[in-house]
């Protein structure tokens, strides 16, 4: 059966006397305006219209020859014919449909591909993507397609030949692991219990710590208690969650001490930052120290500082900071620190465009002596100057700032060395 003619087709053809009555003439012009007929079905899966995905399955079915506009015979081949010659590409299309769709958590077009389709295998990545979205309805229908399978291949079975079920991927640590990824604890509880009734025990260490990150305490709880291990503390203190970190505190066996604190500085977990040092739990403090700064958490940068942690690698979390754009960082630890730029400084901050940090770089130690912060790269970096790193990378503001930089130090220069002659030569009349 021919799709039906676009509707915008339909409407302006009943404003046209002359081509209302000729019915082929909307046709012709419906068929050379739709853009469905080119558009394979997987990827009408991701626009999400179900009335898209039935437009194109239709048009796969229609006679493969019509009548153009001057009454001749022409090939309207589509993509979709290939659905109903190539059982390969009948598969193909289905598997990556349903991907798309999972992936758009759109249950409608899921459905449709259940209904439509025959004897098909829906791949793991379609559960997983849908367990990643937290969206336990299109599992449970997958769920439901996989028990009419299993049904059908017993013995004796009756199925219909042009009607057989599909066959669906559940991996157990994959969708599992998806979920947990995704933040969604109560899925994967439910999984375990109701999916795959409890036969899945042994502890997936990677589920654990995606829960311990999502801060999922009451899933990690639940999980605990059926026998899996507890997750790394490093993982809690990233994701934030005071509560678990403190739950796996509690539990006197804590996995992943010697990285927690650094993950906690990294992602500006002040109270996970205070919690551990409290618990003695002070590992890394360095790099601790370098990853707040790299990551622009003042408050957390202070706070080692001022209890004596970590804060022997500033020089180094500097460059990072400036490196990374955060200018009230470097002041600090200018400030505080006791740390002078360096040119490393100010091509970190070049090289990616930070022309607020690169203006107060120039401001505060352009014209100091001890420090230059136009020294040219070493022969690793091929001897290029911060100039050379800004249109490397692509920064016209920066370049500009320090083309005017460079012609202003030219013309200082004659002078500054005319007066260092005189100095030499005690020339104080010249002076």
């Amino acid at each position: 059966m021919a799709p039906a003619p676009l509707t915008s087709v339909v409407v302006v053809a009943r404003s046209q006397p002359g081509i209302a009555a000729l019915s082929h003439v909307t046709a012709t012009l419906s068929a050379f305006l739709d853009g469905s007929s080119s558009l394979p079905l997987a990827r009408a899966c991701a626009v999400g219209s179900v009335s898209l995905l039935q437009r194109v399955w239709d048009g796969s079915k229609s006679p493969q020859l019509v009548a153009d506009p001057w009454c001749a015979r022409s090939n309207t081949w589509r993509p979709s014919r290939m659905l109903w010659t190539n059982r390969f590409y009948y598969q193909d299309q289905f598997a990556k449909g349903m991907i798309e769709a999972c992936k758009h958590a759109d249950a409608r077009s899921v459905q449709w591909l259940v209904d439509q389709f025959s004897s098909c295998v829906v791949p793991a990545q379609a559960v997983e993507a849908a367990a990643q979205r937290g969206k336990r309805n299109i599992l449970r229908l997958l769920l439901s397609v996989h028990e009419d399978y299993k049904k059908a291949s017993m013995p004796g079975a009756r199925v219909r030949a042009e009607k057989k079920p599909h066959q669906v991927k559940f991996w157990e640590s994959s969708a599992l692991l998806a979920a947990a990824t995704g933040g969604h604890g109560d899925l994967v509880v439910w999984m375990h219990a109701d999916v795959f009734h409890g036969f899945y025990m042994q502890s997936n260490e990677e589920v654990m710590n995606e829960l311990a990150r999502h801060g999922d305490l009451e899933a990690v709880r639940r999980l605990v208690a059926d026998g899996w291990q507890p997750p790394r503390i490093d993982f809690a203190a990233e994701g934030g969650s005071v509560a678990m970190v403190q739950w796996l505190l509690d539990q006197k066996h804590a996995v992943g001490t010697q990285w927690a604190l650094k993950n906690a500085a990294s992602k500006g977990h002040l109270e996970i930052v205070r919690l551990l040092a409290n618990e003695d739990m002070v590992h890394l403090d360095g790099e601790a120290f370098c990853e707040a700064a790299a990551s622009g958490h003042l408050p957390v940068v202070q706070w080692l500082k001022e209890n004596n942690l970590g804060w022997n690698l500033a020089y180094k979390a500097m460059d990072l900071a400036a490196s990374n754009g955060h200018l009230d960082v470097v002041q600090y630890l200018h400030s505080n620190c006791s740390v002078t730029c360096t040119h490393h400084t100010m091509r970190g901050a070049v090289a990616n465009g930070h022309l607020h940090a690169v203006e107060w770089l120039h401001a505060q130690f352009g014209g100091h002596s001890g420090v230059n912060l136009y020294e040219a790269g070493s022969k690793q970096q091929f001897n290029t100057t911060v100039m050379d790193v800004a249109a490397m990378n692509g920064h016209l503001h920066v370049l500009k700032f320090l083309h005017n930089v460079a012609l202003t130090m030219e013309t200082t220069a004659p002078s500054q060395r005319l007066l260092r002659r005189a100095r030499s030569c005690d020339e104080m009349d010249s002076l």
